[in-house]
């Protein structure tokens, strides 16, 4: 028996759902068919679900067609409703049936059927237990030094988990949990980042006072009471002697958050921390809408960005721009080689963090002085009085002279 559900289409959609249900369904159904032989037969379990009988395929071959039928579906939705993300799928579950079961008497097919997948239910929870259990074991927090183009010094640290193991433990989670579930893992990894960070922060400070944290946070953290509440506890126990060293970054960020939505997320944090870095798509749909003073800078991921020459740096210097008629601080993140951290350095950024800049750490590293090894000429005018503003308000303490060492950008 297979499952087919469409609940993260339909997290995805929101309001829009209902008009558009009929046209996601009917795109399901067609697909549905298409892979069905004359013995096999299929019915909607739910208005987001169907119940898919292959009557002649072992499980291995089952769930290899389920697959083909999922990706079959995807791909016809964002296709033909470009408001469904790409992360959307389509769950699948798969279970054998021994037909002489289904010739018993006592119980109908119906129960019998039920019953089988009411078995399976309790198979996904345990495992969706364990990869919860094994993910906070397995935990790693990491730290990118963020350098700063006019000071050529390191004056923050991007908190992250472990890239690797975090993506293959939400896949893994993708693929036997709901949408809710694997949201509240991703909150609980928000609560996570945030407590180790301060924790790595508080070790560091013992020795050097010039250590501060970008930390992620998730924006669908804050759509779950539960991982909302827990976030915030957390956040109100941060000591306040820290509190200055911290600026939360804003993460994924839907086509269908408003300003409103942001500043309300603000609003709600502003008993710890005022200063809100958003994270930006390449479109910079958000930035023409914020105003002086609502936030206090964008960010980007430049792994994002395609290999797409001249083309890529206007576009980066576009979004730039863009922060700089807000008055935003501007960071780039993730530039894996020369060419991507020269051509942040070109459109403007005034943070630049990544391998080319400097190699993840383990502990947060204090302010250093690192020497650039690309050509500083070409680097974007900016106001220098809003840019010290800009530098004075990250650091939340005077930063030490730090000692030069080679190796930025190599």
């Amino acid at each position: 028996m297979e499952l087919l559900g469409l609940d993260e289409v339909r997290t995805c959609l929101g309001a829009k759902w209902n008009r558009l249900a009929d046209q996601a369904l009917a795109i399901a159904t067609a697909e549905i068919k298409r892979y069905l032989s004359d013995q096999d037969f299929f019915k909607p379990e739910s208005e987001t679900r169907f119940l898919i009988c292959f009557a002649s395929l072992n499980r291995e071959q089952a769930m290899h067609k389920a697959s083909l039928i999922a990706r079959a579906i995807r791909a016809r939705l964002l296709d033909e409703l470009p408001e469904i993300e790409e992360q959307t799928s389509v769950e699948r579950f798969v279970t054998e049936v021994d037909p002489k079961d289904l010739a018993g008497r006592g119980r109908g097919l119906a129960d019998r059927l039920a019953a089988t997948l009411e078995r399976i239910q309790g198979e996904l929870e345990v495992a969706v237990a364990v990869q919860r259990r094994t993910t906070i074991k397995d935990f790693q927090l990491l730290f990118a030094p963020i350098w700063e183009v006019s000071t050529h010094v390191t004056t923050f640290n991007r908190c992250q988990a472990d890239t690797a193991s975090v993506s293959g433990a939400l896949a893994r989670m993708r693929t036997i949990a709901d949408n809710d579930q694997v949201q509240k893992m991703r909150g609980e990894l928000d609560c996570m980042i945030l407590a180790r960070g301060v924790e790595r922060l508080h070790g560091s400070l013992r020795s050097d006072a010039s250590v501060s944290l970008l930390v992620p946070l998730t924006f669908s953290t804050f759509l779950d009471p539960d991982t909302a509440r827990d976030y915030l506890k957390i956040l109100a126990s941060v000591p306040a002697i820290y509190r200055n060293r911290i600026v939360l970054e804003l993460r994924g960020i839907g086509n269908g958050v408003t300003i409103s939505d942001i500043l309300s997320l603000r609003d709600r944090v502003s008993g710890t921390t005022d200063r809100i870095v958003a994270e930006i798509t390449e479109d910079g749909a958000l930035l023409p809408i914020f105003e002086l003073g609502d936030i206090f800078g964008i960010s980007f991921d430049l792994s994002t960005l395609g290999s797409g020459g001249t083309c890529s740096s206007q576009r980066l210097r576009k979004i730039v721009q863009m922060a700089d008629q807000a008055s935003l601080a501007s960071y780039a993140h993730s530039a894996n080689t020369l060419g991507v951290a020269s051509a942040a350095i070109r459109a403007g950024f005034q943070f630049i963090d990544g391998p080319a800049v400097h190699l993840n750490v383990t502990e947060p590293r204090p302010a250093t002085r690192l020497k650039p090894m690309v050509d500083m000429s070409e680097a974007a005018p900016r106001d220098r009085a809003v840019r010290d503003s800009v530098s004075n308000a990250q650091t939340g303490a005077k930063r030490q002279a730090p000692t030069a060492r080679p190796g930025v950008l190599r």
